[in-house]
């Protein structure tokens, strides 16, 4: 029984990182009875292997570099239940029961739970749960939650569900009072960076200093920059903002969640840029998951 079990195991894990990691589709033939019944969440079952292909197909569109790791897996008799992450960057237009979304250039990640049942050698029957709402709020098409508290015992530790929490702000008092890190903890975060991009905004020949001289053309534009970049926030686009007015000719700072064409295009958009009161710089880079301020003020 237990050599049975453990082929069962195997054969759903290659079901999950082949057809979906890979995008060897014809492989659910092999895997999956040609009579299957799948049951979706919100869905009647879908009989055949073709309802799996086209849902590796409508994720591999929209993430071609998707990747799929399968975090839990526990089999007992005919059943194997498996917990998996699809991550990548969704680059493709994403086909959803709504509309389509097109490509945002965000890092996506998302778990999905299935119980496959096995018979004669084969998967008979699959029910699959995915977390839809944690892929829709990356997508944009959800606010995302508020952050949590941080666990004041093990700071910036997961969390009992598991989940990874950022450290609550604290005044420096020294290296002593920082949290030990340790190579192995390091080592699991840079697994988890995800892909941003800088911008740097400076004074352009259009820009006038605030005060009485400015121009009312001028202080219009800068009105809709800053309604711009706060649309741009409330989208998802840009998580941070920072304005600066301390006369140094740099103007604002911030981060998009966007790569560096994508943030290009955003950019040569800007109103103020257009109009020559600004220019701007680019920079990719990479941070943690958590590390992103919880809410930001639009620049001007």
């Amino acid at each position: 029984m237990n050599d049975e079990v453990e082929t069962s195991k195997e054969r759903s894990r290659r079901l999950y990182e082949e057809v979906f990691g890979n995008g060897n589709y014809a492989v659910a033939d092999d895997l999956m009875a040609a009579d299957i019944v799948n049951h979706g969440p919100g869905s009647p079952p879908v009989l055949g292997t073709g309802g799996i292909k086209h849902q590796a197909a409508l994720l591999r569109t929209a993430i071609p570099d998707l990747s799929v790791t399968l975090g839990d897996q526990f089999g007992h008799r005919d059943r194997v239940v498996s917990r998996w992450t699809g991550s990548g960057t969704h680059s493709g237009p994403l086909t959803l029961p709504g509309g389509t979304v097109e490509r945002t250039g965000r890092t996506i990640s998302f778990d999905e739970i299935r119980i496959d049942r096995h018979a004669d050698g084969r998967i008979a029957e699959s029910w699959w749960i995915p977390d839809r709402f944690t892929l829709w709020q990356q997508l944009g098409l959800l606010p995302a939650l508020p952050a949590r508290p941080a666990d004041p015992a093990r700071p910036g530790h997961a969390s009992a569900a598991g989940k990874s929490r950022a450290p609550s702000p604290a005044g420096y008092t020294g290296e002593a009072g920082l949290p030990a890190v340790t190579d192995e903890m390091l080592r699991d975060a840079l697994q988890s960076v995800r892909p941003y991009t800088v911008y740097i905004l400076k004074a352009g020949p259009g820009y006038q200093e605030p005060g009485p001289a400015r121009q009312g053309r001028v202080a219009d534009l800068i009105l809709e920059h800053a309604k711009r970049n706060y649309a741009l926030y409330l989208a998802g686009l840009m998580r941070i903002v920072c304005p600066i007015g301390d006369g140094s000719g740099t103007t604002g700072v911030g981060i998009f969640a966007a790569d560096l064409d994508e943030a290009d295009q955003i950019m040569r958009h800007d109103p103020g840029v257009k109009a020559g009161l600004f220019i701007y710089e680019l920079h990719p880079t990479q941070t943690f998951p958590d590390s992103t301020l919880a809410s930001a003020s639009p620049a001007a």
